[in-house]
């Protein structure tokens, strides 16, 4: 694995140099399967979005465990849409619809923690 997402504390006291001290370490690709602590998942939507990009995101979003809010502007208005079905995620798919379409994305592990994509 190339890229690991790591939670820990900064460990300031080793200047000038930072370190983390880590408590839990998780590969990127493997992280939906293996780090339960997932709040949510918000799909943040370009302006220029439309219906066909709409039809795509819902192709890929298969019946899982994750909550998805989806962000969007609609006459300069900005919306919000809470599916009550949960889906499931995987980097993959957020990687493609990034991608493709321009989406990001913000991962909410609990209050405190968000991972942007």
């Amino acid at each position: 694995h190339a890229i690991f997402l790591i939670k820990g504390t900064l460990d300031m006291m080793s200047a000038p140099v930072c370190k983390i001290l880590a408590t839990e370490i998780c590969a990127v690709d493997l992280f939906f399967e293996k780090w339960p602590h997932i709040e949510s998942v918000n799909f943040i939507l370009p302006e220029e979005i439309d219906i066909s990009i709409a039809e795509k995101i819902k192709e890929k979003l298969l019946p899982g465990k994750t909550c998805v809010k989806i962000y969007f502007s609609e006459k300069n208005k900005k919306l919000i849409l809470q599916p009550h079905k949960k889906f499931m995620i995987s980097f993959d798919i957020l990687q493609e619809l990034q991608i493709t379409h321009n989406i990001n994305f913000k991962i909410n592990l609990n209050q405190k923690n968000i991972i942007k994509i």
